[in-house]
């Protein structure tokens, strides 16, 4: 299986898991091409890569807090 068809169909649904999705796709290049980030191997880019998005996403488009949690 592709690994779009993981990620495209959630994407197509929510505008902003479609921005991270790209932004992700950017960021990831663009630590791979720089060569500033040769020393840090591709596992380690790639795990802090995934907290620092998903962390950007969290802080700029927030999940409401439905109040159900005690």
């Amino acid at each position: 299986m592709h690994p779009s068809a993981i990620i495209v169909p959630p994407a197509v649904k929510n505008r902003v898991i479609a921005v991270t999705v790209l932004a992700s796709f950017a960021l990831s290049t663009a630590v791979n091409k720089l060569s500033f980030f040769d020393f840090i191997p591709s596992g380690t880019k790639t795990i802090i890569l995934t907290v620092v998005i998903s962390l950007a996403a969290a802080i700029i488009h927030p999940i409401p807090d439905d109040g159900d949690c005690e």
